[in-house]
């Protein structure tokens, strides 16, 4: 199998008109005895690469190194220098996927695409290297109009690639982080409620601080925080529903707060408006 996605090998395309071409590529690689593949070097685009097979490092523009190895997937950031070197007789193959930088602007508030962490692994992505190679053969045999229908599933492939999204560094703690994932639901389904945390973790058995220490490092949020949020977002849809009648304080009750005035000090704290404004701003349009 492996050596059949060498043989598809790789696909770069050119599309859109001549005044504003778009270039889009992807493919597999085996670099079987290279050692340097790319030494202080910065991509033209975006380039996200996934290692199927060897070893090696990543150094980026401050110096940091990364070690690679089966799994690891490394950022090729337009215009930030970076090094790669690969052990000749690890027998290195990779895959990439090649997009102008400005379809991933989108995400990186995400945390998707973040320039901090441009390393991470996921052995999980083996698992879609049939869908990759799927993707190329239509790069190779699509029209240009077909071919920029397949950005949003390049995408996609990307981001799939680096969930769970991590840091080497928490590669061993995110194997055991789905109940991260339990309590994220738990949380969203009972956000009516004014339930504690800490009682959260006595319910499922684990240790407050461990708890928060890991639910922080998956989610680059605390619990609590992520419950204020939870609780905002459904109040938005609340107030989005066009229907004047519904007061702010019946939000208030629905959401489990003390009192509408604490519901609006919050809301106005994290929108900048008052529940009334926002909705009153949101009817006009």
């Amino acid at each position: 199998m492996l050596a059949d996605y060498i043989q598809l090998g790789l696909c770069h395309r050119t599309v859109g008109s001549h005044d504003f071409p778009t270039v889009i590529a992807s493919g597999f690689m085996s670099k079987d005895g290279w050692e340097k593949d790319f030494e202080n070097y910065a991509h033209s685009r975006h380039a996200l690469v996934y290692v199927i097979r060897g070893n090696g490092f990543y150094l980026d523009e401050g110096g940091v190194k990364y070690p690679l190895s089966a799994g690891s997937w490394f950022h090729r950031f337009q215009n930030v220098q970076h090094s790669t070197i690969i052990d000749p007789e690890s027998h290195w193959v990779e895959c990439f996927i090649d997009l102008p930088e400005l379809f991933t602007l989108p995400y990186q508030s995400l945390e998707y695409f973040n320039k901090n962490v441009p390393v991470g692994i996921n052995m999980k992505a083996m698992a879609w290297l049939d869908e990759l190679a799927e993707l190329i053969r239509a790069l190779k045999m699509k029209s240009d109009f077909e071919c920029r229908k397949l950005i949003p599933k390049m995408l996609e492939l990307q981001m799939r690639i680096m969930d769970p999204f991590h840091d080497p560094k928490r590669a061993n703690f995110l194997v055991d982080c789905n109940w991260v994932e339990d309590a994220c639901g738990y949380f969203g389904k009972n956000i009516h409620e004014r339930f504690s945390v800490r009682d959260y973790c006595k319910q499922v058995g684990i240790g407050y601080e461990k708890f928060r220490k890991d639910f922080v490092a998956m989610m680059n949020i605390s619990p609590a925080k992520y419950c204020v949020r939870r609780r905002l977002d459904r109040s938005i849809e609340l107030l989005m529903q066009r229907d004047p009648e519904i007061q702010i304080v019946q939000i208030s009750d629905e959401l489990g707060y003390k009192s509408s005035f604490e519901f609006s000090a919050q809301f106005k704290k994290f929108f900048k408006l008052s529940p009334v404004h926002y909705r009153d701003k949101f009817l006009r349009h």
